[in-house]
């Protein structure tokens, strides 16, 4: 009796936290989705800039969206090829080096090639966004797949007064940010349109608008990252500094879908939704274990 009876007692803990795991695996596996959307969700293209050997050494560029678009790390004139460094605390990076100028002596980029017809020929809304540390602010490109004169594509750059701006089809279509930018610290910037707005964000603030609801026009361009990748083959405005991580959408996301720390009201409040939960769990287990009677020792 002495023993069945204290094999009585553990046993019910052991169902009631069961029950308690059972309603903390719910929302927890909701949270594992919420994250693998806010990861996948309409992206055209990612590069992380993780690569290690042998990728590094071929100076290939991995795209770990759906796509598989592959890049090249290039430089021209007398140019260090984009160097992985870890400056940052957060994983890889790729650290440019370009003077900036209309056709620089030299400087490193990323180049993706379009065979004419890619997912990077976006006609309809979108978001371009990178994680970048600056480490001079002049004129310098950041993600260009854009036409020449006759206008078309897409472009995010940043200015000789520290702004940040998303351009579409011509020089005169485009949000310029308020923001100015300062050298040697790391921001998130992202320009994105939906179709009537384009906006530019600085660490997923709203820093600019321009009402935009014209068409955008595909080219078989070369998507430079760090650089103007021109189709006569010149190159020009190279970035100086280092770039995290670039992604383009096929959706205007907003900024709870960001890269980066998401906001408050999307990821903390779904953190605190499980951590609330499973104190629930943990107290209704508490309040059904039957009282013990008797000495157990």
């Amino acid at each position: 009796m002495f023993m069945s009876h204290k094999s009585k007692v553990l046993h019910h803990p052991t169902r009631m936290e069961g029950a308690a795991t059972h309603a903390v695996a719910i929302p927890a596996l909701c949270l594992v989705l919420f994250l693998m959307n806010q990861a996948t969700a309409g992206t055209v293209l990612h590069y992380e800039f993780e690569e290690g050997p042998p990728n590094q050494q071929a100076n290939l560029v991995l795209d770990s969206g759906p796509n598989g678009i592959t890049g090249t790390a290039l430089q021209v004139g007398t140019a260090t090829r984009p160097i992985y460094r870890d400056l940052l605390s957060t994983g890889l990076q790729l650290d440019f080096f370009g003077n900036g100028t209309a056709s620089p002596s030299s400087a490193s980029y990323v180049e993706v090639i379009d065979p004419g017809v890619s997912p990077l020929d976006l006609t309809g809304p979108l978001t371009v966004e990178a994680i970048i540390r600056p480490a001079e602010i002049r004129q310098q490109a950041i993600v260009r797949k854009k036409g020449g004169l006759a206008g078309s594509g897409y472009w995010l750059s940043m200015h000789d007064d520290g702004h940040v701006s998303l351009r579409m089809q011509d020089d005169l279509t485009g949000a310029y940010g308020s923001s100015v930018l300062q050298p040697d610290t790391t921001y998130h910037v992202a320009g994105t349109w939906d179709g009537t707005t384009i906006r530019i964000y600085v660490n997923h603030q709203i820093d600019g608008t321009f009402a935009y609801n014209g068409a955008l026009i595909a080219n078989d361009d070369k998507l430079g990252i760090g650089a103007i990748l021109r189709n006569t083959g010149t190159v020009g405005q190279g970035f100086a500094g280092l770039i995290d991580s670039v992604r383009i959408s096929d959706q205007a996301l907003s900024p709870s879908e960001f890269l980066g720390v998401p906001e408050p009201s999307s990821l903390l409040l779904a953190t605190l939704g499980v951590l609330s939960l499973v104190g629930a769990g943990r107290r209704r287990a508490k309040d059904r274990l039957p009282h013990a009677r008797g000495n157990l020792t």
